[in-house]
């Protein structure tokens, strides 16, 4: 979509941080994919919801 940015990042080096930025309208791919990726991170750091 036109004017639409979805940006997931992550390091694993010194700093190890996570940066989101999401701009555009908000609708369900987008959410679904938001919900993907907190989940591929709590996998990752071992936390269990």
């Amino acid at each position: 979509m036109e004017g639409e940015r979805v940006v997931f990042s992550e390091e694993t080096g010194a700093e190890q941080y996570l940066k989101l930025v999401a701009t555009g309208h908000l609708d369900d791919s987008l959410l679904e994919a938001l919900e993907d990726y907190i989940k591929r991170q709590r996998r990752r750091l071992g936390i269990h919801s």
